[in-house]
């Protein structure tokens, strides 16, 4: 949800295209994917469980988890 509305004359005000502009290339920067929009390709596993173990504390700013649909739903559940 961006939180983006249309002016009155229906066009999006330009400080906010603007920010859409940079925020399509840092969002593919960061998660990955083509000019296109696609995000990474076949080659990621999609039924291997992943599992992190770290010996020590570990800081991270976000993890993301996705299935691909293309095959159906495959997530049976998450566990912490």
């Amino acid at each position: 949800m961006l939180g983006l509305a249309p002016d009155k004359r229906g066009r999006l005000p330009e400080s906010d295209v603007a920010r859409l502009q940079e925020f399509g290339p840092e969002t593919r920067r960061i998660y990955g994917g083509g000019e296109d929009g696609d995000g990474p390709d076949e080659t990621w596993p999609s039924t291997a469980p992943l599992e992190i173990a770290a010996k020590e504390p570990m800081t991270f700013d976000r993890a993301v988890t996705m299935e691909r649909l293309g095959a159906g739903q495959r997530i049976a559940c998450y566990t912490a």
